[in-house]
Protein backbone atom coordinates (compact mmCIF):
# COMPACT_ATOMS: atom_id res chain seq x y z
CA UNK A 1 0.00 0.00 0.00
CA UNK A 2 1.43 3.31 -0.92
CA UNK A 3 2.01 6.11 1.37
CA UNK A 4 0.12 8.45 -0.76
CA UNK A 5 -2.86 6.12 -0.25
CA UNK A 6 -2.74 5.64 3.58
CA UNK A 7 -2.64 8.95 3.60
CA UNK A 8 -5.69 9.91 1.51
CA UNK A 9 -7.42 6.69 3.81
CA UNK A 10 -6.58 8.50 7.07
CA UNK A 11 -7.79 11.83 5.83
CA UNK A 12 -10.86 10.41 4.80
CA UNK A 13 -12.16 8.71 7.56
CA UNK A 14 -10.76 11.81 10.04
CA UNK A 15 -13.55 13.67 7.87
CA UNK A 16 -16.27 11.40 8.14
CA UNK A 17 -18.55 12.22 11.27
CA UNK A 18 -18.20 9.45 13.98
CA UNK A 19 -21.42 9.04 15.72
CA UNK A 20 -21.77 7.97 19.15
CA UNK A 21 -23.56 5.31 20.34
CA UNK A 22 -26.88 5.69 22.29
CA UNK A 23 -26.10 5.24 26.34
CA UNK A 24 -29.01 2.90 27.83
CA UNK A 25 -27.79 3.38 31.35
CA UNK A 26 -26.69 6.69 32.92
CA UNK A 27 -23.23 5.71 35.06
CA UNK A 28 -22.42 8.14 38.13
CA UNK A 29 -19.17 8.89 38.84
CA UNK A 30 -20.05 10.76 42.24
CA UNK A 31 -21.95 7.99 44.32
CA UNK A 32 -18.95 7.23 46.68
CA UNK A 33 -19.86 10.88 47.65
CA UNK A 34 -22.16 11.14 50.94
CA UNK A 35 -22.84 14.34 53.41
CA UNK A 36 -23.59 14.21 56.80
CA UNK A 37 -26.83 15.72 57.93
CA UNK A 38 -25.07 17.04 61.17
CA UNK A 39 -22.34 17.05 63.78
CA UNK A 40 -20.84 13.42 64.44
CA UNK A 41 -21.79 12.45 68.29
CA UNK A 42 -18.35 11.69 70.39
CA UNK A 43 -20.02 8.94 71.81
CA UNK A 44 -19.26 5.74 68.90
CA UNK A 45 -22.16 3.66 69.84
CA UNK A 46 -24.41 7.16 68.69
CA UNK A 47 -26.54 7.06 65.64
CA UNK A 48 -26.26 9.94 63.13
CA UNK A 49 -27.42 10.12 59.48
CA UNK A 50 -25.78 10.24 56.52
CA UNK A 51 -26.82 11.32 53.20
CA UNK A 52 -25.92 9.34 50.16
CA UNK A 53 -25.77 10.77 46.51
CA UNK A 54 -29.26 11.10 45.25
CA UNK A 55 -28.49 9.06 42.42
CA UNK A 56 -27.38 5.97 44.42
CA UNK A 57 -30.62 4.41 43.61
CA UNK A 58 -32.97 3.05 40.14
CA UNK A 59 -35.85 1.47 41.48
CA UNK A 60 -37.76 -0.57 38.92
CA UNK A 61 -41.15 -0.90 39.35
CA UNK A 62 -40.76 -0.61 42.90
CA UNK A 63 -39.54 2.38 45.68
CA UNK A 64 -35.97 3.01 46.13
CA UNK A 65 -34.64 2.70 49.35
CA UNK A 66 -34.06 5.80 51.23
CA UNK A 67 -30.43 7.95 50.74
CA UNK A 68 -30.46 8.72 54.52
CA UNK A 69 -28.57 6.31 56.10
CA UNK A 70 -28.61 5.43 59.95
CA UNK A 71 -24.70 4.79 61.11
CA UNK A 72 -22.43 4.87 64.26
CA UNK A 73 -18.50 5.73 64.20
CA UNK A 74 -18.58 2.14 65.60
CA UNK A 75 -19.93 0.32 62.93
CA UNK A 76 -17.84 2.23 60.35
CA UNK A 77 -14.85 1.07 61.82
CA UNK A 78 -16.08 -2.31 62.31
CA UNK A 79 -17.29 -2.37 58.59
CA UNK A 80 -14.03 -0.79 57.72
CA UNK A 81 -11.89 -2.78 59.66
CA UNK A 82 -13.82 -6.36 57.97
CA UNK A 83 -13.00 -5.03 54.58
CA UNK A 84 -9.57 -5.13 55.20
CA UNK A 85 -9.65 -8.28 56.63
CA UNK A 86 -11.26 -9.50 53.64
CA UNK A 87 -8.92 -8.02 51.45
CA UNK A 88 -5.82 -9.29 53.45
CA UNK A 89 -7.52 -12.83 53.45
CA UNK A 90 -8.17 -12.82 49.15
CA UNK A 91 -4.02 -11.41 49.06
CA UNK A 92 -2.89 -14.20 51.04
CA UNK A 93 -4.90 -16.54 48.79
CA UNK A 94 -3.56 -14.83 45.94
CA UNK A 95 0.25 -15.79 46.79
CA UNK A 96 -0.61 -19.19 47.99
CA UNK A 97 -2.66 -19.63 44.70
CA UNK A 98 1.05 -18.34 42.72
CA UNK A 99 3.47 -20.33 45.37
CA UNK A 100 1.21 -23.65 43.53
CA UNK A 101 -0.14 -24.17 47.52
CA UNK A 102 -3.35 -23.42 46.30
CA UNK A 103 -4.57 -26.12 43.06
CA UNK A 104 -7.79 -25.66 41.11
CA UNK A 105 -9.93 -22.91 41.08
CA UNK A 106 -9.26 -19.82 43.37
CA UNK A 107 -11.72 -16.92 42.49
CA UNK A 108 -10.78 -13.79 44.71
CA UNK A 109 -13.45 -11.04 45.81
CA UNK A 110 -10.76 -8.71 45.32
CA UNK A 111 -12.21 -5.15 45.44
CA UNK A 112 -15.40 -6.88 46.01
CA UNK A 113 -15.19 -6.70 49.91
CA UNK A 114 -17.80 -3.66 50.33
CA UNK A 115 -21.11 -6.19 48.95
CA UNK A 116 -20.38 -8.84 51.68
CA UNK A 117 -19.24 -6.33 54.17
CA UNK A 118 -22.22 -4.04 53.51
CA UNK A 119 -24.85 -6.89 53.02
CA UNK A 120 -24.29 -8.27 56.45
CA UNK A 121 -24.66 -4.88 58.30
CA UNK A 122 -27.94 -4.78 56.84
CA UNK A 123 -29.27 -7.97 56.92
CA UNK A 124 -30.40 -10.38 59.90
CA UNK A 125 -28.15 -12.75 61.63
CA UNK A 126 -31.08 -15.74 60.67
CA UNK A 127 -31.45 -14.52 56.73
CA UNK A 128 -29.56 -17.20 54.26
CA UNK A 129 -27.36 -16.36 51.55
CA UNK A 130 -27.02 -18.20 48.67
CA UNK A 131 -24.41 -17.19 45.67
CA UNK A 132 -21.68 -18.64 43.03
CA UNK A 133 -18.27 -17.50 42.55
CA UNK A 134 -15.67 -14.92 44.76
CA UNK A 135 -17.87 -16.29 47.86
CA UNK A 136 -14.61 -16.47 50.46
CA UNK A 137 -15.88 -12.79 52.04
CA UNK A 138 -19.28 -14.70 52.83
CA UNK A 139 -17.88 -17.63 53.93
CA UNK A 140 -16.49 -16.11 56.74
CA UNK A 141 -18.58 -13.24 57.85
CA UNK A 142 -21.91 -16.35 58.47
CA UNK A 143 -20.01 -18.16 60.59
CA UNK A 144 -17.13 -19.20 58.98
CA UNK A 145 -13.55 -18.11 59.81
CA UNK A 146 -10.34 -16.80 57.70
CA UNK A 147 -8.16 -20.12 58.73
CA UNK A 148 -11.41 -22.36 57.43
CA UNK A 149 -11.25 -20.38 54.11
CA UNK A 150 -7.50 -21.02 53.77
CA UNK A 151 -7.37 -24.32 54.71
CA UNK A 152 -10.34 -25.19 52.26
CA UNK A 153 -8.23 -23.46 49.98
CA UNK A 154 -5.30 -25.78 50.25
CA UNK A 155 -7.27 -28.83 50.35
CA UNK A 156 -6.75 -29.56 54.30
CA UNK A 157 -9.31 -31.49 56.30
CA UNK A 158 -9.35 -28.05 58.59
CA UNK A 159 -10.81 -26.38 55.67
CA UNK A 160 -14.93 -25.17 55.79
CA UNK A 161 -15.91 -28.40 54.12
CA UNK A 162 -13.07 -30.40 54.82
CA UNK A 163 -10.85 -30.02 51.88
CA UNK A 164 -13.35 -31.67 49.80
CA UNK A 165 -15.10 -28.28 48.37
CA UNK A 166 -12.47 -25.75 47.35
CA UNK A 167 -13.07 -22.14 46.42
CA UNK A 168 -16.81 -22.36 45.37
CA UNK A 169 -18.55 -24.90 48.20
CA UNK A 170 -17.96 -23.59 51.83
CA UNK A 171 -21.21 -24.09 53.68
CA UNK A 172 -22.42 -22.60 57.69
CA UNK A 173 -26.03 -22.40 58.69
CA UNK A 174 -26.62 -19.33 56.95
CA UNK A 175 -24.45 -19.56 54.09
CA UNK A 176 -25.42 -21.51 51.30
CA UNK A 177 -22.01 -21.69 49.12
CA UNK A 178 -20.59 -20.73 46.18
CA UNK A 179 -21.43 -22.62 43.45
CA UNK A 180 -19.63 -23.94 40.36
CA UNK A 181 -22.69 -24.45 37.90
CA UNK A 182 -23.72 -20.56 36.44
CA UNK A 183 -26.93 -19.98 37.74
CA UNK A 184 -27.65 -22.98 39.45
CA UNK A 185 -27.56 -21.58 43.09
CA UNK A 186 -30.98 -19.33 42.22
CA UNK A 187 -33.54 -22.56 42.08
CA UNK A 188 -31.77 -23.87 45.28
CA UNK A 189 -32.32 -20.34 46.76
CA UNK A 190 -35.86 -20.10 46.01
CA UNK A 191 -35.89 -23.92 48.04
CA UNK A 192 -34.31 -22.47 50.74
CA UNK A 193 -36.71 -19.28 50.78
CA UNK A 194 -39.82 -21.59 50.35
CA UNK A 195 -38.76 -23.85 53.38
CA UNK A 196 -38.87 -20.57 55.39
CA UNK A 197 -42.37 -19.75 54.20
CA UNK A 198 -43.02 -23.43 55.00
CA UNK A 199 -41.63 -22.91 58.12
CA UNK A 200 -43.30 -19.70 58.79
CA UNK A 201 -39.77 -18.08 59.44
CA UNK A 202 -39.59 -14.45 59.17
CA UNK A 203 -36.55 -14.38 57.47
CA UNK A 204 -35.48 -13.94 53.95
CA UNK A 205 -33.06 -15.80 51.47
CA UNK A 206 -30.60 -13.86 48.74
CA UNK A 207 -30.06 -15.37 45.92
CA UNK A 208 -27.04 -13.93 43.99
CA UNK A 209 -25.75 -13.91 40.71
CA UNK A 210 -24.18 -11.63 38.20
CA UNK A 211 -24.63 -10.61 34.23
CA UNK A 212 -23.27 -14.08 33.61
CA UNK A 213 -25.98 -16.01 34.63
CA UNK A 214 -29.02 -13.81 34.14
CA UNK A 215 -29.68 -15.41 31.01
CA UNK A 216 -29.49 -19.37 32.20
CA UNK A 217 -33.09 -20.72 32.01
CA UNK A 218 -33.23 -22.11 35.46
CA UNK A 219 -33.50 -18.32 36.34
CA UNK A 220 -36.35 -17.97 34.91
CA UNK A 221 -37.37 -20.92 35.71
CA UNK A 222 -37.09 -20.20 39.31
CA UNK A 223 -39.36 -17.07 38.57
CA UNK A 224 -41.90 -18.69 37.08
CA UNK A 225 -42.14 -21.21 40.44
CA UNK A 226 -42.18 -18.53 43.35
CA UNK A 227 -44.14 -16.06 41.13
CA UNK A 228 -47.68 -17.71 42.43
CA UNK A 229 -45.88 -17.45 46.02
CA UNK A 230 -45.77 -13.63 46.16
CA UNK A 231 -49.04 -12.45 44.13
Amino acid sequence: MSRSFLSSSLSSLSRQSIRAPTLHRTVYSSLSQSTLTGPVPSDGDEKFIVKLDPNSFDGYRCDAPSTDVEVSKNLLIEMYTNMIRMRRMEMAADTLYKAKEIRGFCHLAIGQEAVAIGMEAAIDGDDRIITAYRCHPFAVLRGGSVTGVLAELMGRQSGMSHGKGGSMHMFTPSFFGGNGIVGAQVPVGAGIAFAQKYLKKKTVTFAMYGDGASNQGQIFESYNMVSPQIQ
